[in-house]
C-alpha cells in the first residue's frame, strides 16, 4: 500500500464524516466521535497489517486523543504500543504517556478484547515486565 493510498483512504473518510455531519441524520457529538474513533482505527489496523508501522503508530495516537471512553483510549494505547515495539524491537522504553495510560487502565479490557489482541497483548506485557526486570 502506497502513501497515496492512504491519503485516498483518509479523504474517503473525511468524506463520510462530513456527511454525518451534513446529512439529513441527525448525529450527536459524542457518535460523531465514536465513528471518528473507529475509522481511524480501521485505518491504523489496515496500516499495522501491511507493516506500516510508523503510520500506524501516528494513527493510534491520533484516535487516543479523541474523547472517548477509557476501554476506547486503552485498546488504542495498547497497539500503539505494540507497533512501537515493532519498529524499535532494542528499545525497551515505550512511549511514557501511553504505557503509564495503559497500565492505569488494562483492567477495562475484556477478555474477548485481550483475546482479539492477544499478539499485541502478550508483546506489550512481556516489553513492560522486561523495563521492569531492567
Amino acid at each position: 500500500m502506497t502513501t497515496a493510498d492512504f491519503t485516498g483512504f483518509n479523504a474517503l473518510m473525511l468524506e463520510y464524516l462530513d456527511w454525518l455531519k451534513t446529512g439529513e441524520a441527525t448525529i450527536s457529538a459524542s457518535q460523531l466521535t465514536r465513528s471518528r474513533f473507529a475509522l481511524i482505527m480501521l485505518e491504523a489496523r489496515k496500516a499495522k497489517k501491511q507493516e506500516h508501522l510508523a503510520t500506524a503508530c501516528g494513527l493510534y495516537q491520533k484516535a487516543f486523543e479523541l474523547d472517548v471512553p477509557p476501554v476506547n483510549k486503552c485498546v488504542a494505547a495498547l497497539e500503539f504500543l505494540f507497533c512501537e515495539a515493532r519498529l524499535f524491537p532494542m528499545e525497551t522504553n515505550l512511549s511514557p504517556k501511553m504505557k503509564h495510560f495503559y497500565e492505569d487502565n488494562k483492567r477495562q479490557l475484556t477478555p474477548t478484547i485481550i483475546n482479539a489482541l492477544r499478539t499485541e497483548y502478550a508483546l506489550v506485557e512481556a516489553k513492560m515486565a522486561q523495563k521492569n526486570r531492567e
